[in-house]
């Protein structure tokens, strides 16, 4: 029973996810911020596409799985080199476009892999 409480807390809170959780870079919700930042809010809701793409069976391109990380990319590092500011809604937004494109490299590289491994 411990190990299940301990679990639903994990989940509760995203404790497992690597987010530096700063309070200026999160959502607040009744006063309290998220447990994770705006950037990965998006990455997690773009990864909720994984589902859906196995549903429709629809395989997108490689390239556009990696493509869809550049936005957050230009925005990380033009903010950690201090030539401009970031804000939330700009992180939630490239952290979502992040997320869609983990779900289409994780969807169609397992596909890929798994006919790779099945046909030779």
């Amino acid at each position: 029973m411990k190990m299940i409480k301990q679990l639903y807390k994990e989940v509760a809170t995203l404790s497992f996810m690597p987010c530096h959780r700063l309070p200026a870079r999160s959502f607040h919700f009744r006063g309290k911020p998220f447990p994770v930042c705006a950037r990965c809010t998006g990455i997690l809701l773009g990864f909720f596409g994984v589902p859906l793409l196995v549903a429709v069976k629809m395989l997108l391109p490689l390239w556009l799985g990696i493509m869809l990380h550049v936005p957050m990319l230009v925005d990380g590092v033009t903010q950690q080199k201090g030539w401009r500011v970031s804000n939330n809604p700009l992180r939630l937004i490239t952290g979502l476009l992040s997320g869609m494109g983990l779900a289409i490299l994780a969807v169609t590289g397992a596909v890929r892999l798994a006919r790779m491994l099945m046909h030779g």
